[in-house]
């Protein structure tokens, strides 16, 4: 990998990064409402046939998801380099652990399709998605803390490289902060957790997305990246 030399491309990778940002967040969203944990439950009722087609496209979803995450780990990587290549290279390193999670999870979700078509009831077929959504829910928020560790180091890194509002990149070391003390707090404090998650969800939401619409809209700042650039 090599360091952006110059102040249009290194513009025009931040804007790269933020809209993949932003279309992470689309996915997401998306794959919530129309095929998410809740949806495939749900859907045993209708049938093997309409459960595989809502738990093929579910896969094709989180493999699109994989890709988005794996292109931000670079682009942030290949962004933040000249400020810190070591600190760069373990957020974009932790990034890419979260999407390892959500990749396990597709190859769950393959042999639970496969199980779905061998399946003699319906019975089966909900036992298979139940089981499915258990490892999934526990895969989502082991990735949220490995994704959020990343994000925060990240968001450190652009405030000592002064590439975005220090207050934007600051919010989201607080945000990232919170999302990992709430998916840590499930497994330490349940009822700590149901109170907290409310907050830590819309903080975690409103920094993505922010920083997400700043990169893509603005780019990041270059006034400093020439000086960070001959320091590396």
């Amino acid at each position: 990998m090599t360091s952006i030399d110059n102040e249009a491309g290194h513009k025009l990778l931040a804007r790269a990064v933020g809209i993949g940002l932003l279309a992470t967040f689309g996915l997401g969203i998306y794959q919530t409402m129309n095929v998410g944990d809740g949806v495939l439950l749900a859907a045993v009722e209708g049938g093997a046939d309409v459960l595989l087609q809502l738990l093929q496209t579910r896969m094709l979803v989180d493999t699109v998801g994989v890709g988005l995450a794996i292109f931000v780990a670079i682009g942030f990587y290949l962004l933040l380099r000249p400020v810190n290549v070591w600190f760069s290279l373990v957020a974009s390193g932790l990034r890419l652990v979260g999407a390892g999670f959500l990749g396990f999870g597709i190859y769950s979700a393959s042999g639970v399709a496969s199980q779905i078509t061998s399946a003699a009831d319906e019975g089966s077929s909900l036992k298979a998605i139940e089981a499915l959504n258990a490892l999934n829910f526990d895969l989502f928020h082991w990735g949220l803390i490995a994704t959020s560790l990343g994000a925060m180091v990240t968001a450190a890194l652009l405030i000592v490289g002064r590439f975005v509002p220090r207050v934007l990149a600051g919010f989201g070391v607080l945000a990232y902060l919170g999302a990992i003390v709430g998916a840590s707090s499930i497994y330490l404090a349940p009822r700590l957790s149901d109170l907290m998650f409310p907050a830590y969800v819309a903080a975690n939401a409103l920094a993505f997305v922010s920083l997400a619409l700043w990169l893509a809209v603005f780019g990041a700042s270059a006034k400093y990246w020439n000086s960070h650039s001959l320091e590396s």
